[in-house]
């Protein structure tokens, strides 16, 4: 599929495949944005993949057993455990390795395994860095003909360093997603113009009271991932909102940039095409996202 034609059935009421990729141990958005896309009509998630998390505190295979734990944990707790199935993600990073090798995991062979043996476009959500999605490129690239990758990465075009946290923290893998010509929907995290999904915040005393419902999904989000400060930004609720309700966003179609391995933005207008997002409206996010998560019983 073209990417005009991607953004046509992205805009359309057919029902779709989708995988949820999430470094769900990171932070309490991509608890919200996986409840939200289990709960969405617009698509059926075929499968969840748990995304590594790296810091100076936490190695990546520890940290992505940490995610997939956190996976687990909010689909039973939200009584999905038995909707899809989990798949643990890449224990390091392409980043770690010697070259642009793929990192072996189950989440990857899965992707490689579904895409191939799909009649239709596998979309993948993604709210972390790219390893899982990246390793399953360089395992077999022809996949690239098979999935669109829905990744909230990176920062405003205008913007000249990238600092943002999924694109930064696998380098590598984000330059394999760009380079692999795979239709990608960019949906940029945060920018110099003050704009991407950085702008979905929402006031924790006006979500406590969302949440106030005494259904076991509202409970659990309650008492277990209610932010600690007065406001919280959730970035990870674009992922699956870009196919729920696309009217929230407007796109471009561009080439797609360069990373240049100096952590910048280069341009060349020979590249294949992407979909990137040029602005959001986060009430309609917030709105549909925690309406759809209070549906949970």
């Amino acid at each position: 599929m073209t990417v005009e034609q991607i953004l046509a059935d992205i805009k359309s009421d057919r029902k779709k495949k989708v995988i949820f990729d999430s470094d769900t141990a990171c932070e309490i958005d991509d608890q919200y944005s996986l409840a939200y896309a289990l709960a969405a009509e617009k698509f059926d998630v075929i499968a969840a993949y748990a995304e590594l998390v790296f810091d100076a505190k936490t190695p990546a295979d520890e940290g992505v057993k940490q995610s997939y734990a956190e996976t687990l944990r909010v689909m039973k707790a939200i009584h999905q455990e038995d909707r899809c199935p989990a798949f643990i993600g890449c224990p390091a990073r392409i980043d770690d390795q010697d070259g642009y090798v793929p990192v072996d995991s189950p989440a990857s062979r899965h992707l490689v395994k579904t895409a191939m043996g799909s009649d239709e476009i596998i979309y993948v959500l993604c709210t972390g860095p790219v390893t899982n999605i990246a390793s399953a490129l360089l395992m077999e690239p022809a996949i690239a003909q098979k999935i669109c990758v829905v990744w909230i990465g990176g920062v405003a075009l205008e913007t000249k360093h990238l600092y943002e946290a999924n694109i930064r923290l696998d380098y590598r893998a984000s330059q394999v997603l760009m380079n692999s010509g795979a239709p990608l929907v960019l949906l940029p995290a945060c920018g110099e113009p003050g704009y991407g999904t950085i702008a979905i915040e929402i006031a924790t005393d006006r979500l406590a009271g969302i949440l106030s419902k005494e259904t076991d999904a509202c409970r659990f989000f309650r008492e277990n991932l209610l932010p600690k400060a007065s406001a919280y930004v959730f970035w990870d609720l674009a992922a699956p909102a870009a196919l729920q309700i696309p009217e929230a966003f407007d796109f471009s179609v561009i080439p797609a940039p360069v990373l240049a391995d100096e952590h910048a933005y280069a341009f060349d207008s020979s590249r294949h095409e992407i979909i990137y997002m040029t602005k959001i409206r986060p009430e309609m996010i917030l709105e549909d996202a925690l309406g759809h998560i209070c549906l949970h019983p």
